[in-house]
Parts: C-alpha cells; structure tokens; sequence
C-alpha cells in the first residue's frame, strides 16, 4: 500500500513537473494567461481588511444579489472589479466575480485601488486569454 501511495505522487509530481515545463517559454518564465482586452465599464478597487487579516475566512463573501440573505456566489480577492460608473444598492456594490459572474459586494469592504511602492501605477480590470477576468497594469513612461 505504502508503495502505491509513493508510486502515486511521484507520478503526480511528474505531471505537474512536465505541464510546467511544457509551459515555459522564452526567458525559462511559466507563462500564464495573456491580456486579451481591457474590460470597459469596469474599473479597480482593493479590498478593503486589516492588514495581517487576509485568510480564506477573513475575505467577504460576493452574492448573487444586493442582500446579505442572498445566495452567495463566492469570495472577494485583494483586488476587486468594480462596476463604473458605480452602483450601490442596499450598501452593496455591484463587482465582476472573478469567475466572469456579476455579483454585490458590502461596499464598506472596498476603498481606492493603490500601488504602495509606485503610486504612478495603475491598475485595469482585463479579460483574459483563458476566458476569465484578470487585471493588467501599467505606469506612466518617463
């Protein structure tokens, strides 16, 4: 049994080793998705919890509706597509799932997207090359 286990992760391992070399490209860098578009009417915004408070239990949940009584659709992530213009109803902000589906978001959990190191940075939500949304960034040449 303890063979089989062992035989079992090795080959897994394998796998995961060869996907990712297959994935290599270029610089000897894993490439991952690409930025296909940016996404229009959409803009960034971060999450808003204390630091050192980032645990899958900590994040907010996104629901189907503007309600806390909602079917919830999933968490938030660090960074958060935000519907812009802005819509809030019920104290919730309307947000871009990362799965690709619309959701609401309690809107006290989100304030200003900002690059600490390099406030010249900005952030766009994108659609990308594996279908799903994502963010680019980009800074100001010069």
């Amino acid at each position: 049994m303890m063979i089989w286990k062992g035989l079992c992760i090795l080959t897994l391992f394998g796998a995961i080793s060869a996907e990712a070399h297959g994935q290599q490209q270029g610089r000897g860098q894993i490439q991952g998705p690409q930025v296909v578009r940016i996404l229009e009417g959409y803009t960034c915004m971060a999450l808003n919890v204390q630091r050192g408070r980032t645990s899958w239990d900590d994040l907010p949940p996104v629901y189907a509706e503007p309600s806390a009584s909602a079917a919830q659709i999933g968490i938030a992530t660090n960074n958060v597509i935000v519907a812009e213009p802005r819509r809030e109803q019920n104290g919730f902000i309307a947000v871009l799932h990362m799965d690709g589906r619309p959701g609401w978001l309690d809107a006290r959990m989100v304030r200003q997207w900002r690059n600490l190191s390099d406030p010249s940075t900005q952030c766009h939500p994108a659609m990308m090359s594996n279908g799903r949304p994502g963010f680019t960034y980009t800074r100001p040449h010069g």
